[in-house]
């Protein structure tokens, strides 16, 4: 009997927690108030760690890397019967829920003011706001699906603790030939190598000629330093291009093509693609010049 009530407890006490975790997001999903005469068609539905597969299937270990810990999503619809799917993910914090936004958006979207940042598609919208990542998807393309969707963003955006800005390594990136919007933050397996992870890339366009810069933190000096070797050598890089006070090698990959790397303190800065080793010394000589 005492064994089937500690189990009981237990039990309770889990449960307890959950709810009391779910309380979170669902003090986010807009009122009735709020959304009329817009309603809620399908009723929320919470979904965790250990089953967000059940939700995105094979999306979900990327949500994990990103320190995901529960999404709600549920249908609204509207009075001319549009209904959009909304997703509210809670990611733990700011930089997590930018990085899972910046895997997730494409420069085929339209900015929008929604958030700290956020993208228009055909027939959705993403923002991340806070520690928030949210995610409208209507159920058609059309002028009136459109409207719904900045509608409900502005609801959500308004409803959702302000905060969050672009990870202020990114201050550090050269703003000439910039392609806007195209920061991102990779949490692990940076440029496919699974030892390398907190990447910060940002995409340039030099008359056409694609380049990428990247930044990624190491742990400490140290383990800077191992890592860049290790990367030195993966890459068939040579050390003996440039005169820098800080370690540097050139090398090549198969997909972005030519790469040139400096490390600096806890910081390896790359420039990979269509470019010269001239200019791409530049740009590691602005960069190492500017962090810490």
């Amino acid at each position: 009997m005492k064994r089937s009530i500690l189990i009981f407890v237990l039990l309770f006490l889990i449960c307890a927690g959950i709810n009391s975790f779910a309380k979170e997001l669902a003090e986010l999903i807009p009122s009735a108030d709020e959304l009329d005469p817009v309603i809620v068609s399908s009723e929320p539905e919470y979904y965790n760690q250990d089953n967000l597969w059940d939700y995105i299937n094979g999306g979900a270990p990327a949500y994990i890397a990103y320190g995901f810990e529960q999404v709600v999503t549920l249908v609204v619809m509207n009075p001319d019967s549009v209904e959009m799917v909304v997703d509210i993910y809670d990611m733990a914090d700011s930089l997590n829920a930018f990085g899972i936004y910046s895997q997730e958006k494409s420069s085929k979207g339209k900015p929008v003011t929604f958030g700290s940042n956020g993208m228009q598609y055909n027939n959705a919208i993403y923002f991340w706001q806070d520690r928030y990542y949210v995610k409208l998807i209507a159920y058609e393309t059309s002028a009136r699906a459109n409207e719904f969707l900045i509608q409900i963003a502005d609801i959500m955006s308004r409803k959702i603790p302000s905060g969050g800005s672009i990870p202020a390594l990114f201050s550090a990136f050269p703003v000439n030939n910039k392609i806007p919007n195209s920061e991102k933050f990779t949490r692990q397996d940076v440029l496919g190598m699974q030892y390398l992870y907190n990447g910060y890339s940002a995409e340039y366009d030099h008359d056409g000629e694609k380049y990428y810069i990247f930044l990624i933190q190491c742990a400490n000096g140290d383990d800077a330093i191992e890592k860049f070797e290790k990367l030195r050598l993966d890459k068939n890089g040579t050390n003996t291009l440039f005169d820098f006070a800080d370690p540097t090698f050139a090398g090549t990959d198969s997909y972005y093509g030519n790469i040139l790397f400096a490390q600096k303190g806890i910081y390896m800065i790359g420039v990979l693609g269509k470019i010269e080793n001239s200019q791409g010394e530049k740009i590691l000589s602005e960069v190492t010049s500017v962090i810490e």
